[in-house]
């Protein structure tokens, strides 16, 4: 559910169709592919090799931009199928992302219209589109850190109070 999602989610976009996730390969003109694990628990296990996004603030109220650590991802063209990486954000950096039947439309709001994020099957890349290739899905990083709580016991006592001491 995209409404789940928030900013400094961390993200993967992997095929819907096939144990491929986007990787951390930038190549020309798009994200190369790298192995996962798709776990009958509708979790995956990835690799290093594997790009994970961070989500943030885009542009425009209600997308996202997606981080790379140092960079963002953005639509590059309006006439070629490109998904590059850049510094600064901008609207071809900003995306609105909505799931429906567990896939993702993952799609830039700038005035390219390649611009929708999309995994080619026969060429074995994430891309850019304006239409056509496969589906994607966004499986999001469990937060594994333990609930933590402090507890005291209210029996009774004393504290004793302590001055410094100077010269």
């Amino acid at each position: 559910d995209a409404s789940t999602l928030a900013e400094g989610d961390v993200i993967v976009i992997v095929a819907a169709d096939a144990a491929f996730a986007m990787s951390t390969t930038q190549n020309n003109n798009n994200r190369g592919q790298a192995a996962i694990t798709k776990n009958t628990d509708n979790t995956v296990t990835i690799t290093n090799e594997v790009q994970q996004l961070t989500l943030g603030a885009g542009t425009k109220k209600g997308t996202f931009s997606l981080s790379t650590g140092d960079e963002y991802l953005y639509a590059a063209s309006s006439s070629k199928n490109y998904l590059r990486t850049q510094a600064t954000l901008d609207a071809n950096a900003s995306w609105t992302i909505t799931i429906a039947d567990k896939v993702a439309t993952i799609k830039a709001q700038g005035t390219y219209t390649h611009n929708w994020v999309r995994y080619n099957s026969k060429d074995k890349v994430f891309s850019c589109y304006a239409s056509d290739q496969s589906d994607v899905q966004i499986y999001r990083k469990n937060d594994t850190r333990a609930s933590q709580s402090i507890s005291y016991s209210a029996e009774t006592g004393s504290i004793d109070k302590y001055t410094s001491v100077k010269n």
